[in-house]
């Protein structure tokens, strides 16, 4: 299995970023485990799913790249399940703004994936904007390929 990571894409602010790249700690705080979140300096969405995460428990270590895309292939993320951010927990990656539902399925159920991901940026997803009813897909993704994993 590879490295959980959720990956931001560039949205609205300004901060320094910084460039290592390592896996999610798997220290539970709470019954949940610490999350790395890698996004870009720019990106304001992804500071939103960032506290949509800890509004659900979750404790995170933000990582501030210029450029993700040594995270994603790190972490075995193709590019059509790339997103604006990546999540790394407990040794797989979360890519783009994925329901906490289907982060606790996977961890749940530990299926021999790499990771899971929303692909692009809906705009009911969380961290993106108020949930409108539209169901959200998410995909798995393992050696490449992507297949569906969840609706939530």
């Amino acid at each position: 299995m590879g490295v959980v990571i959720l990956t931001a894409a560039a949205c609205g602010s300004s901060e320094s970023a910084d460039h290592p790249v390592a896996p999610a700690a798997s220290a539970p705080t709470g019954g949940r485990p610490a999350l790395v979140v890698y996004r870009t300096p720019t990106c304001g969405c992804c500071k939103s799913y960032e506290d949509y995460l800890r509004k659900h428990g979750f404790p995170i270590e933000s990582k501030v790249l210029d450029d993700l895309e040594p995270v994603r292939t790190a972490n075995s993320i193709p590019s059509d399940a790339a997103s604006c951010h990546t999540v790394t927990v407990d040794g797989y990656a979360v890519e783009g703004h994925v329901p906490v539902e289907a982060i606790d399925k996977m961890l749940r159920e530990r299926p021999a994936i790499d990771g899971i991901a929303i692909p692009g940026m809906p705009s009911n997803a969380p961290g993106m904007g108020e949930p409108d009813g539209t169901p959200i897909e998410v995909e798995s993704f393992d050696g490449g390929r992507v297949d569906p994993y969840v609706t939530v």
